[in-house]
């Protein structure tokens, strides 16, 4: 008779274990797979080339989200990897920036994976008036700082 109990007891607390686990495994899966964050706007100053949206597309696993600017001369991208990829988020965001100049010998590209660059991209595309001198002093700062972190 205890045997029998003691039977019943493991595999209803196996059972429930088993239950729980699965739900954390749900909901972990969907923080992972996070949808990219990118600008949907008509306005061409923050939207990315076909170009370059093919190599971003390319390292979208790599990913949590992105932004851009471009202006005439330059396109700028701040990245920001998975977990597991910030290991290595220098040189993935070199590679990126090594693809996309192949691809855009036309523009000056410059791409980071600091989280500072990213909320400054993310700040300038909420701003509702912006006119291009702006943008493009905005852009020749984040440049000039790039430039002195390296």
């Amino acid at each position: 008779m205890n045997l029998k109990a003691f039977l019943f007891t493991t595999i209803v607390f196996f059972s429930i274990l088993t239950g729980c686990n699965a739900e954390n495994n749900e909901s972990n899966g969907t923080s992972t797979s996070q949808p990219k964050q990118i600008s949907t706007e008509t306005n061409s100053t923050f939207s990315l080339p076909s170009v370059a949206q093919e190599v971003m597309d390319e390292q979208e696993n790599k990913m949590v989200k992105y932004r851009a600017v471009q202006t005439k001369k330059d396109l700028f991208i701040a990245v920001q990897l998975t977990s597991i990829n910030q290991m290595n988020e220098q040189d993935i965001a070199k590679k990126i920036q090594k693809k996309i100049k192949k691809k855009m010998k036309d523009k000056e590209v410059n791409v980071t994976s600091d989280t500072k660059f990213l909320m400054e991209l993310e700040k300038l595309q909420r701003k509702e008036k912006i006119d291009q001198k702006e943008i493009e002093k905005k852009v020749k700062d984040m440049k000039k700082l790039l430039k002195e972190q390296t």
